[in-house]
């Protein structure tokens, strides 16, 4: 298994105090996010990678905003002066109302079309010179300089559509969290599509933590959470849901209908009243949170990207009391 936190926030000595507390704390690698209200993805992890020696990045690309011939030569760029510490998180975008502020009006079909030519491009950026002519894009005899060895691939989404291009193009297929029965058919989806065509893929799953000394004082900090939630937030969240064709975010209406946002013995839906991504928290003492993580692995994950909206430590929390024991134990059924 691996371990990314997501990196989150707005100010820069935050971000980077949020990165070197996770790789002091046994983490594998940080999620750089691209949305509008946040810093530029390459440049951000550019600094980042500066500042660290073992952590890896995982730097996320929207296709509706980039183009794959510029973004090859980002990643092989970065990748050489990293180390080859970096990968790609492709992702497509989910809200009308974001989009539409770029003057991106696709329909979700038509976005998912641009993101498999876009992953397809990029699958080529080893090669002498790419010719390509396409819906989206064309190149000809476009050469990615430098060359580098090519970064793990990762689709997020949890439609159909993101599912079937991550099992013909990625590396892993991550999806957002939901209840164990739901994410094991997405995961078991992505890995039969993935056989299929003779490959083999692997899991990621996105997911908020609240980890505590014991169970009681988790699901206190999960209902002061709950309670810390405006009004104005939940009413912005209301009207996001409105405007979603993500299939995964969609879901947090399902996810929120729970009585009490108990969706499980220790997954809590109640960040979804406001968030604008994470569905789940895993809630509960550091004993059961390994034991839910370690029954997701038992669906398919082996890529964990964890966030701690409940507070500011838990990156700590989670590194110093959760992820040793099930590093440990993986090292020990690995082959």
């Amino acid at each position: 298994m691996e371990f990314c936190w997501n990196l989150n926030g707005e100010a820069y000595p935050d971000i980077l105090e949020q990165t070197k507390t996770a790789d002091a704390n046994q983490f594998d690698a940080a999620l750089i996010v691209s949305l509008q209200q946040a810093m530029d993805p390459w440049i951000l992890a550019t600094q980042l990678a500066a500042s660290t020696n073992r952590l890896r990045f995982l730097v996320a690309q929207n296709t509706n905003s980039a183009q794959p011939a510029h973004t090859a030569k980002a990643v092989n760029t970065l990748n050489s002066i990293a180390g080859n510490r970096i990968d790609l998180n492709i992702v497509t975008g989910s809200s009308h109302f974001e989009l539409h502020k770029e003057g991106i009006v696709d329909h979700h079909r038509d976005r998912y079309r641009r993101t498999e030519e876009f992953v397809r491009i990029l699958g080529q950026a080893g090669e002498d010179s790419i010719t390509h002519e396409g819906e989206f894009y064309r190149l000809r005899q476009y050469r990615v300089k430098p060359q580098a060895p090519p970064p793990r691939l990762f689709v997020a989404g949890s439609s159909p559509e993101a599912l079937a291009i991550a099992a013909r193009h990625a590396d892993f297929s991550v999806v957002y969290a939901a209840d164990f029965e739901s994410t094991g058919r997405a995961f078991a989806s992505a890995k039969r599509q993935a056989a299929q065509l003779g490959r083999r893929i692997r899991c990621g799953l996105l997911i908020d933590v609240i980890a505590r000394p014991t169970t009681e004082a988790a699901w206190q900090a999960a209902e002061a959470l709950g309670a810390s939630f405006g009004r104005s937030d939940k009413k912005m969240k209301s009207l996001l849901l409105k405007s979603i064709d993500s299939v995964g975010i969609a879901e947090h209406r399902r996810l929120l209908a729970y009585p009490d946002h108990r969706v499980d013995r220790h997954l809590w839906s109640g960040i979804a009243q406001v968030s604008t991504a994470h569905a789940l928290s895993i809630v509960g003492s550091y004993r059961d949170v390994m034991d839910t993580i370690q029954r997701y692995h038992e669906l398919g994950a082996d890529y964990f990207l964890l966030s701690g909206m409940a507070g500011d430590r838990e990156i700590e929390r989670i590194g110093q009391y959760v992820l040793p024991a099930l590093k440990t134990s993986d090292q020990e059924v690995a082959p």
